[in-house]
């Protein structure tokens, strides 16, 4: 047991380590984006077809040192592994203090994390903890001479707003165009990766704390006669505690001061304030070990009494019975782990399969949220005028590669919702599910007319009102028209159209639960930008479940389309609404969710493989307590020639009929995520997996078990 303390405390030490030194490089990020002293970052961007000359970008950085505004343009070496950012500062001077470097020993070509020379000139060096961060800053007037294009997007950092409008207007005018402004794109999930680092690293080491509990208590109980002894002699149980943890206290702080002195020598480029860090990150570590040992001496001093811990009376079944309780919470965690990891897995599979299947829309972007901004309490109390602005940007958005889709009608419904849906109308007409989708949609998607058997194609300019019914409800065509025009006037370019059954994709995956994106033969209402009315459309939404998206397959990124639209925000009002860090495409979503769900597998998987190494502690555990208590009995068996089954027989079933006892207890809890085939099968693999553990450690340790029983000796 000693010898596993020793692994499982250095096991916590390591992983103490690496999560400190993961979360210091994080955090230590922040210094290479510094602001360069300002307060706000806006994104300047500068068309292609600007034909700017490098006269006129000189011109530019005087006029935003004039509006105390500094200009950032961030680019990449050839490899592209190195982030190089150039700024518009008259001196480097500057640059240096603003990273907080002193280093002059060098030429003042530029501040760089890395060793490298640039144009023949050695950088003034920063030392990046771990030497993983490559960053290098030069100075504007540099990028210049390199002749590479001057348009493309810039940082601008500023203090005051009305400074930034007057730079813009200057820039406008030297340039002779309209300057385009968004803020960044935010659509990362680092700051979700580094929660999921910290949460790991608690749930292990909780686990393995938890563990050594056990071990501890296991192994105080083997020396309780000491403990007794110590107490007859008239120790308080603190010094009965100093006299059995000094070793293990030695040791621990030996393996905790090694440890540290080693990464000091190991790690790359550490400051006083890691030192600091992993220092106080070690010693509380090291005091909670020592305490959890503290608490094993206390329980067994306090729980004991004196006569007993001198005259070593058995409390295996008390701490048996302990182990229990703590083997059942074991259990149970476990088999939920594993159900949660093969339902996230699962998961994991289908969205990675839907991503396949949708990867022509991968390109396709959304606007994610509708901000709240400055004038929304006007602008949104007035329904008239919110719906007019929607209407007007869908309708320039066509101008685009867009298509629409909103299926949300055909959202699973609650029984009260299935109950109402059932009712007939007030004019008595029984009721219809439709969705609502545009030319684009159509034409692309290949709908096939059940008369000519060839596509529906639809014109931009269609401004009829069309009606798209599944050939299996052809017979219900008149009904269909009766429940429609009790809500819509009726007109003689009113078309309705009988489409060959068929499957339509959504382009929303949280349509219907297992659908796979489509909708079986869907009633559809198409619209376009000359029949769409107030309040039909819906441009905003909540990531792919917005109607509306558009293809980015020709543009950069996100921004630069973004940008391309800005003018028309800011005629209907939106620009402070929709900004650019909510655009982002559908590949995108996808790809932050598999990673999102890949990370709760990782992540139930460690808590499963803990908890299974404490189930397995707990049940050697208790095979060793059982021998320690009846290792005379077991002894005399075992010299009348009884196999290992029928000496132990009865501990083994009782611990079958326990395990039994618990997963039925488990089944009645959480029935709602079993099937009875599910319950059988994991009752077969928990009782097989515990008759097999018990029967592998029982032959293990009754090899010598004879002669030391004979000899007087103990387990």
């Amino acid at each position: 047991m000693k010898k596993l303390n020793i692994i499982f405390s250095l096991i916590i030490i390591i992983l103490t380590i690496f999560t400190a030194c993961f979360l210091y490089d994080f955090y230590q990020k922040d210094i290479y984006y510094p602001y360069y002293g300002k307060k706000n970052i806006q994104l300047l961007n500068i068309p292609s077809d600007s034909n700017i000359s490098s006269e006129d970008f000189i011109s530019v950085m005087d006029r935003a040192s004039n509006n105390s505004v500094i200009l950032e343009k961030t680019t990449t070496d050839s490899e592209g592994s190195i982030l190089i950012h150039y700024v518009s500062l008259e001196k480097l001077n500057l640059l240096k203090y603003i990273l907080k470097t002193r280093d002059y020993s060098r030429s003042e070509k530029c501040v760089s994390t890395i060793q490298k020379s640039i144009d023949d000139q050695n950088c003034i060096l920063i030392s990046d903890f771990l030497n993983n961060d490559k960053h290098t800053y030069m100075l504007m007037n540099d990028y210049i001479i390199t002749g590479n294009s001057l348009s493309g997007q810039y940082n601008a950092y500023y203090d005051n707003q009305d400074d930034l409008n007057d730079f813009y207007n200057s820039v406008s005018e030297i340039l002779d165009i309209d300057v385009t402004t968004n803020t960044n794109n935010t659509f990362s999930t680092s700051e979700n990766s580094t929660e999921f680092i910290i949460l790991c690293y608690i749930i292990i080491v909780g686990i393995l704390l938890m563990m050594l509990l056990f071990f501890n208590i296991f192994g105080v109980y083997k020396d309780s006669r000491i403990i007794g002894i110590y107490k007859l002699n008239g120790f308080s149980d603190f010094r009965v505690f100093r006299k059995m943890v000094k070793k293990y206290f030695l040791l621990l702080i030996g393996l905790s001061l090694i440890s540290f002195i080693i990464s000091l020598l190991i790690i790359k480029n550490i400051d006083i304030f890691f030192i600091i860090i992993l220092f106080v990150a070690l010693a509380f570590i090291s005091i909670l070990q020592i305490l959890i040992y503290y608490l094993s001496v206390f329980i067994i001093s306090r729980k004991i009494k004196l006569f007993d811990l001198i005259k070593n009376v058995s409390l295996t079944e008390t701490i048996i019975k302990a182990n229990m309780l703590f083997k059942t919470i074991a259990l149970g965690i476990i088999i939920i782990g594993v159900l949660l990891s093969l339902i996230q897995f699962n998961n994991y599979n289908q969205r990675k399969k839907i991503l396949s299947d949708f990867n022509d829309y991968a390109n396709y972007a959304v606007f994610g949220e509708f901000y709240m901004a400055g004038d929304s309490e006007s602008f949104l109390g007035n329904s008239d005028e919110m719906d007019e602005a929607e209407l007007q940007l869908y309708q320039f958005l066509n101008n685009y590669d867009i298509i629409y889709a909103d299926f949300r009608a055909y959202k699973t419904m609650t029984e009260k919702e299935v109950f109402a849906f059932s009712q007939p109308t007030q004019n008595g007409n029984k009721r219809y599910k439709y969705a609502k989708v545009d030319y684009n949609y159509v034409n692309k998607i290949g709908i096939k007319d059940n008369v000519t058997h060839q596509n529906i194609t639809l014109d931009k300019d269609m401004g009829y009102t069309l009606i798209l019914i599944p050939e299996k409800y052809e017979a219900e065509l008149e009904n269909i028209k009766l429940y429609y025009y009790e809500y819509h006037e009726k007109k003689d370019t009113d078309q309705f159209i009988i489409y060959e059954n068929d499957k339509m994709p959504t382009l929303n995956p949280n349509v219907v639960e297992n659908s796979e994106y489509k909708i079986d033969c869907p009633i559809m209402k198409v619209i376009s930008p000359n029949n769409v009315s107030l309040r039909l459309i819906s441009v905003f939404g909540s990531g792919y479940e917005t109607p509306l998206k558009i293809n980015l397959e020709n543009y950069e990124d996100e921004n630069t389309f973004y940008n391309e639209i800005a003018f028309k925000l800011v005629e209907l009002k939106l620009d402070d609404n929709l900004k650019a860090d909510v655009f982002y495409t559908i590949g995108e979503i996808f790809n932050v969710e598999l990673l999102k769900l890949s990370q709760q597998i990782i992540g139930i998987t460690i808590l499963i493989v803990m908890f299974l190494i404490l189930y397995l502690n707990i049940i050697f555990q208790n095979v060793m307590l059982f021998f320690q208590s009846q290792f005379k009995k077991i002894a005399v068996y075992k010299l009348h020639g009884y196999s290992d089954y029928k000496i132990l027989k009865s501990t083994v079933n009782m611990n079958l009929i326990f395990d039994s006892l618990v997963l039925l207890a488990i089944f009645i809890a959480f029935y709602k995520y079993f099937t009875i085939l599910t319950f059988v099968f994991i009752y077969i693999t928990v009782c097989s997996f515990d008759y097999i553990l018990y029967n592998i450690i029982i032959k293990y340790k009754l090899k010598n078990f004879v002669s030391n029983a004979i000899k007087g000796g103990e387990l």
